[in-house]
């Protein structure tokens, strides 16, 4: 990445444009309207819903829990756009320069009188409360399915897809032409089966094994190890990142699932694979409803995300973000997770494939990535496990009509999109596994040859299981998507990277409901992409943590790393690493994600073959992680800024100046300007950093009483890197005054004629001018 110096960035500074400078939104919805015409939102019904699969009406009083997606004017998109590109660029003056989702709404959102019209809308149809997200783009609402029928002039049936029935609108919805003009997309008019990717089995570990320190093995293969912590240090280079400290220290990570874990269960994975203790943080958002525990897939998912979190960045804070389908589901948890958490880094390791999910479901989810990546959070999402066909379902035996379809929540281009590489080590495995294990589990002796990840069985139990990778139907090529082997299609391509993700080799982990219960000689091994993508969301908090700032959308950033192998960032994936001899599109194999047929390996669905640079079986490879944080991290001394303000109190018409100090733990005093801001909008302009390595302010006027933050950015200079003071929240006063008697009592001896005198001062706080009203009391105490 290219390095910034102070001087630049100082002049960057000075000449940043005022984010409250951005031209204010217009309203879209006429007043007073009639509402005579309707619109149909196009993309809302799914493939699957058909007359052949039709199960027959749902219950009008079955409660649909809807978000309606809102959009912007043509002007507020493009500023939208503009601004997400330059937060990318390190050349701009609005690099890393993150919003709050508020910020975003007011800025760019549409405007109140368009969401109070709408709202005022819902309610008038029979809807319940609506709840607005603080950037204006979410509208979240409940109703029965016959109020909602009424309404977006449709019905409601029940469809049957893999012989589950699923809930769907019948056709597109309606809406009047002026709420169409600000509503882009519905979400939850139909249940289209979004999954886990998750997949685990348990294995026992005999007690001598474990007591000989040898590799638990699985018994059905002999050369498979289980990757632990220490392996995964080990084969992606993290331990020099550990040993100075760079583990994920203060960074926060939301993982959106519909379960909680067992805390026992982390417990054991990390006293058995030589973690320090950390548990999870477990968010129901709003009133839930709260999914529990469930004996089912969604339990393996948390469970595998947090141990692949905590793994791979061990100090990082994993938030784990639960709701139940019917409280939203996935779509509303992490909705929540960008306009309310707001946690840096958001992994999602669920999926459905874009053919399922149709234009509106791609949509939905672009649009919330898009806004993540605004506030600076990286998302990360699983490629799928069906290979190129990912409308199939993994580890089933493939349907006699495949298609090539990509993982509609991966395919946005706000989203990193993580495939599966599996392990090229089955000719001699001593080369890269110790023959037993040391401290933690650890066997593994370095860097692993790596194939694209197909596991499609054997004869009479051919199944789909492959990492998902293609083009998408409905997103369109992003400009950073370019380099070495990137198609020269219209589309967007997936996915970005890749990591080990093949039952060959799966994660060590711990799961009692799975029979995989690490207190009595058992574990579980976990597989598929969605271990995949919690490893790098953590990869990113170490990234985030060497860098002392947010990475927002972080595909600019790898597609330019990639541009230049010779950093050595990513394992390419290629014929020759994966070991495949007679490579073929036509047969599935570690060579692509080609999937096999029904009854034979071959005449299935052709896939991607893997290749020089980028392909789309594996994106760029696998990372080094020590080469990626040498990459992206400073080449500067970290430092720390620290605000204060010089007087306690503030009172309406006052002001005030605050000293922003900024240090390091190396020699040598920074140099460069600091930059002070009022509620988010520059004051005065930047300050030379003196000697003494405090920085202060101008005099900053608080005209109002209220609520207030000051904060402040530290360039940098060549040596040291830049820092930004945390916001110090104030509270500015109305002005008033003080009283204070000397003495505060008199005393009188009974009977007596002599007076006493006290004096009463009265001090004016805040420029206080007013009328003061004063009486006395005198109580006798006979």
């Amino acid at each position: 990445m290219p390095r910034t110096s102070s001087l630049l960035l100082a002049l960057l500074l000075l000449a940043a444009p005022l984010l409250s400078a951005q031209s204010a939104p217009a309203d879209r919805v006429a007043a007073n309207s009639g509402f005579a015409t309707t619109v149909r939102l196009a993309g809302h019904l799914p493939r699957w819903a058909n007359p052949a699969a039709d199960a027959g009406p749902v219950p009008g009083d079955t409660v649909l829990p809807l978000t309606f997606v809102l959009s912007r004017g043509p002007q507020q998109q493009a500023a939208f756009a503009q601004l997400l590109a330059d937060q990318q660029d390190p050349a701009s003056p609005r690099y890393h320069q993150w919003l709050t989702p508020q910020q975003a709404g007011d800025l760019f959102g549409p405007t109140q009188h368009d969401i109070d019209a709408f709202t005022a809308w819902l309610a008038a149809r029979g809807f319940g409360t609506a709840s607005v997200s603080p950037s204006r783009i979410f509208v979240q609402a409940s109703a029965p399915a016959f109020v909602v029928a009424a309404a977006l002039s449709t019905s409601f049936h029940y469809f049957t897809l893999d012989g589950v029935p699923r809930l769907s609108t019948t056709q597109d919805p309606a809406l009047p032409a002026e709420f169409a003009a600000i509503v882009q997309s519905i979400v939850g008019l139909s249940d289209a089966p979004i999954l886990p990717m998750g997949h685990g089995q348990a294995v026992s570990a005999s007690p001598t094994a474990q007591a000989s320190g040898a590799q638990p093995r699985d018994t059905t293969g002999p050369q498979t190890h289980y990757v632990t912590p220490g392996d995964f240090a080990n084969i992606f280079d993290l331990n020099t990142a550990y040993t100075s400290g760079i583990a994920g220290v203060g960074q926060r990570i939301a993982i959106i699932g519909r379960s909680r874990v067992a805390a026992s269960d982390i417990a054991e994975y990390e006293a058995k694979t030589g973690l320090a203790a950390n548990l999870p943080t477990t968010i129901v958002p709003g009133a839930g409803p709260d999914p529990g525990y469930p004996a089912n897939a969604d339990q393996v998912e948390a469970t595998l995300d947090v141990d692949r979190v905590l793994g791979t960045a061990p100090s990082a804070q994993a938030d784990l973000v639960v709701l139940s389908n019917s409280g939203g589901g996935i779509y509303t948890a992490a909705q929540y997770a960008v306009d309310t958490l707001n946690d840096p880094i958001l992994n999602i390791s669920f999926g459905t494939c874009e053919s399922s999910a149709g234009a509106a479901g791609v949509r939905s989810w672009d649009t919330l990535f898009a806004q993540a990546a605004a506030q600076g959070i990286s998302v990360f999402v699983c490629a799928m496990d069906s290979g190129a066909a990912d409308c199939d379902a993994e580890f089933t035996t493939p349907p006699a009509t495949q298609q090539r379809s990509i993982n509609s929540i991966c395919s946005s281009s706000y989203a990193t999109c993580v495939g599966g590489t599996e392990f090229a080590d089955a000719t001699d495995p001593s080369l890269y596994w110790s023959s037993s294990n040391g401290p933690g589990l650890v066997s593994a002796l370095g860097y692993i040859p790596e194939g694209a990840w197909n596991e499609p069985g054997s004869a009479g139990s051919y199944t789909v299981a492959s990492g998902g990778g293609g083009a998408s139907l409905y997103i369109a090529k992003p400009s950073w998507q370019s380099g070495t082997g990137v198609p020269s299609d219209d589309a967007r391509d997936v996915p970005d990277l890749s990591f080990p993700s093949a039952e060959h080799d799966g994660y060590y982990g711990c799961y009692a409901l799975g029979n995989g219960d690490c207190a009595n000689n058992q574990f579980e091994y976990f597989y598929g992409t969605s271990n995949a993508a919690p490893a790098m969301a953590a990869v990113t908090a170490l990234v985030n943590q060497r860098t002392g700032t947010r990475q927002g959308n972080l595909n600019p950033s790898l597609y330019r790393l990639a541009a230049t192998p010779a950093n050595g960032v990513f394992h390419d994936a290629t014929i020759a690493s994966s070991g495949v001899a007679a490579c073929s599109a036509s047969i599935p194999s570690m060579c692509n994600n080609s999937t096999p047929s029904l009854t034979t390996l071959t005449g299935g669905l052709a896939g991607f073959l893997l290749a020089p640079g980028y392909d789309q079986a594996t994106g760029w490879g696998s990372i080094d992680v020590g080469n990626l944080l040498a990459a992206l991290g400073p080449s500067q001394a970290p430092t720390t800024l620290v605000l204060s303000a010089s007087s306690p109190l503030l009172y309406a018409g006052s002001t005030d100046t605050f000293a922003a100090a900024v240090s390091s733990i190396t020699s040598g005093m920074p140099t460069g300007f600091v930059q002070f801001f009022l509620n988010g909008v520059m004051t005065g302009t930047a300050i030379s950093l003196p000697a003494s390595g405090t920085a202060h302010s101008p005099a900053i006027a608080f005209a109002a009483s209220g609520n207030n933050a000051v904060s402040a950015i530290y360039s940098g200079d060549a040596v040291f890197a830049a820092a930004k003071a945390p916001p110090l929240s104030l509270y500015v006063d109305t002005p008033g005054f003080s009283i204070a008697a000397a003495p505060s009592n008199l005393t009188l001896a009974a009977n007596s004629t002599a007076g006493g005198s006290a004096t009463i001062t009265y001090t004016s706080l805040g420029g206080f001018t007013g009328v003061i009203t004063q009486s006395c009391a005198v109580t006798y105490n006979g």
